[in-house]
């Protein structure tokens, strides 16, 4: 029997030296923000409506960054997925928001080896010190410029 592979569309989202990490209701660990692919939805489109819904603002533009592959989830459940990961630009920075089902929360880069994110494999992403794999750099962190001069 061949097993499925969960196909997730994650967001890669900074501000000013701060990366923006998601959780559930009811969970004690934090994840990129993103969701899964919906079957039939093209991987940008899932994420534009997740991040859209959990973030309450469009994205300026988004680019992907890479693929990670996982055999857990992110609850620790042994699971195959593969994350499409996406540099995010938005139009404006978001508030921390706990407001609703989904919990998003800035986390300056300094903290980040502090906070539980799962699962494991995009951890290791987030906190590659040596730079040689980490998906964000602290120092690109930014927000489209323009919109926030224009707005």
């Amino acid at each position: 029997m061949i097993g499925s592979i969960d196909v997730i569309a994650n967001g890669i989202v900074c501000y000013d030296q701060s990366l923006l990490l998601s959780r559930r209701g009811g969970w004690d660990f934090w994840t990129l923000p993103g969701d899964s692919v919906k079957p039939g939805e093209p991987i940008e489109e899932a994420l534009k409506r997740t991040l859209q819904t959990a973030l309450r603002t469009p994205l300026h533009s988004h680019d992907l960054s890479s693929v990670v592959e996982s055999m857990e989830s992110a609850d620790g459940r042994p699971n195959h997925e593969l994350h499409f990961l996406f540099d995010v630009e938005l139009d404006e920075p978001v508030q921390d928001n706990a407001g609703s089902d989904i919990e998003t929360r800035w986390f300056w880069w300094g903290d980040i080896d502090s906070v539980d994110i799962r699962p494991s494999a995009l951890a290791n992403q987030v906190r590659d010190p040596a730079f040689e794999q980490r998906v964000w750099i602290p120092a690109t962190c930014s927000v489209n410029e323009e919109a926030v001069r224009s707005g």
